[in-house]
């Protein structure tokens, strides 16, 4: 298959920071996608309907006249003291979509997260009522324990109890990285009998689609541009994942990018405290996706990963016929580098600079 026609895709994880950063990121995804979840992990966090208002007005002043028709889809971030009445009025706003559960210290801007889950089952028990999703950075913040099996060690420790607790509760798992993750949510599908939508599914990156740990170290050196989290895992983990999602057929998968910029000073550690956690993948997100399904010959799947699965599990109509994207097997080019030029900086996209298999453009 050299061409394929689908219909608009969505991006159920997208990180678009703000201020200059908003304004020069944004319309990449909004080229490619017609919604997107916004992760709410700001300096401040999002954790109030007023302020989310005021985050997706920005957003959509940030759109270029050609994308004017992108919605972005809000949520709140849940934090210790998130409160039934927070939910009541999430749920009453019309734009909030969901709650993301970042784990105390676990990844970007997480200072605000939870740490203790006892403490929000009052929230909890609200989402179910008024059927706000549950998004959820599944790995344990704890020091002691290796980067590498904090997801694992979520899912087996956090994940059944939030299931057994909160029938009612729809959940995400964001940006899976484990055969043993994305097992474990196929398997509670089919022992669950669900009728009609899954109430656990999980995003996909497309990284995580495409590399194991060692591209952290490809030419021998440690590459700060492939550093995210959670961390990129091995490659038995990759094959797995990519052998799911590709043959998922219950909807269970769908595509959440977690495209996550950071400035050049804050990936090569200028700034002197560390590496910052994320990769820039929105540019060529699409064309990363296809070039994941098509090393597994399916291709005939990737519409419903794209542009499907995710909204059907939030409720949401498929994209309408007229708004469709055309991908061909013809080479292209990912830009070098964005530059901020209101901040002297810049921002490096995956793959900068290199020919990947996959084009795309709108139809």
């Amino acid at each position: 298959m050299n061409e394929l026609i689908i219909s608009k895709p969505d991006d159920f994880h997208l990180h678009v920071r703000d201020g200059p950063i908003l304004k020069s990121v944004l319309n990449y995804t909004a080229s490619q996608f017609s919604r997107a979840i916004i992760m709410p992990n700001l300096t401040p966090p999002i954790r109030t309907v007023s302020e989310a208002f005021l985050y997706r007005a920005r957003i959509l002043n940030a759109l270029s006249p050609e994308n004017a028709s992108f919605e972005p889809l809000m949520t709140l971030y849940l934090t210790d003291h998130t409160t039934p009445q927070i939910v009541k009025e999430a749920a009453e706003s019309g734009f909030i979509r969901a709650f993301k559960l970042y784990p105390f210290g676990a990844t970007t801007n997480s200072s605000y997260g939870v740490t203790d889950l006892n403490g929000l089952h009052d929230a909890f028990h609200a989402m179910e009522q008024y059927n706000l999703v549950l998004c959820i950075h599944a790995e344990i913040a704890d020091p002691e324990l290796d980067m590498l099996h904090r997801e694992d060690a979520f899912i087996s420790t956090h994940l059944n109890t939030l299931l057994t607790s909160f029938p009612a509760l729809k959940i995400v798992v964001e940006h899976c990285t484990t055969k043993s993750t994305v097992d474990f949510i196929s398997n509670y599908y089919t022992t669950h009998s669900i009728q009609g939508s899954p109430r656990l599914v999980g995003s996909i990156t497309p990284h995580h689609l495409l590399f194991n740990t060692m591209k952290l170290f490809e030419h021998g050196k440690l590459q700060p541009d492939h550093f995210c989290l959670p961390i990129l895992k091995s490659e038995f983990d990759r094959k797995g994942i990519l052998q799911v999602v590709t043959h998922d057929t219950h909807g269970l998968f769908f595509a959440g990018t977690d495209s996550a910029p950071h400035l050049v000073a804050s990936k090569s550690n200028q700034s002197g405290h560390g590496c910052a956690a994320g990769i820039f993948c929105a540019p060529n997100a699409v064309e990363f996706y296809a070039q994941a399904f098509d090393s597994m010959n399916q291709l005939n799947h990737l519409e419903a990963f794209l542009s499907q699965n995710g909204a059907k599990f939030y409720g949401l109509s498929i994209n309408p016929q007229q708004k469709k994207l055309k991908l061909s097997r013809k080479p292209t080019q990912v830009m070098d580098v964005l530059e901020i030029p209101e901040l002297s900086d810049s921002i490096r996209p995956l793959y900068a600079g290199q020919y990947i298999p996959w084009s795309v453009s709108p139809l």
